[in-house]
């Protein structure tokens, strides 16, 4: 699988993203709440965990890239580097937030920002590589 293949699988993954934060703010982001609250909130968590199987898909596929690379001598610049570093932050960030909601709910306050990073993150880190490689091609 080649770096197009990538591109066009991660930007799914970023229209999925936008998607979740949009259910975010349908849910909790007004007042009075949706008459549909329960429904998109189930919604939102399910698509959430979709996500991050598509998240840790999308690694492992740039993992297995990396080493294709580095195996045929290629040196990385820095935004490849920061581009992996960026994706480890976004994936930690996101498994907080399940956690924060799941088991430590005293960190509830801070998920909604903590949704927020990974969105913005993901957009982040694709407009960098992604979206650049298709502007380049």
């Amino acid at each position: 699988m080649g770096p197009m293949v990538k591109i066009w699988i991660s930007l799914g993954m970023i229209v999925l993203g936008m998607l979740e934060f949009w259910l975010a703010m349908k849910v909790f982001g007004k007042k009075p709440p949706s008459p549909k609250a329960k429904v998109l909130r189930k919604l939102h968590r399910v698509l959430g965990y979709v996500f991050l199987a598509y998240l840790i898909w999308v690694m492992v596929i740039g993992l297995m890239l990396v080493n294709i690379f580095s195996q045929s001598g290629a040196v990385f610049d820095s935004r490849v580097v920061l581009h992996i570093a960026l994706a480890m932050i976004v994936f930690i960030v996101l498994v907080l937030k399940i956690l924060f909601i799941r088991a430590y709910r005293q960190y509830r306050p801070v998920v909604p920002a903590l949704g927020i990073i990974v969105v913005g993150g993901s957009v982040f880190i694709w407009m960098i590589a992604g979206l650049m490689f298709l502007v380049i091609i």
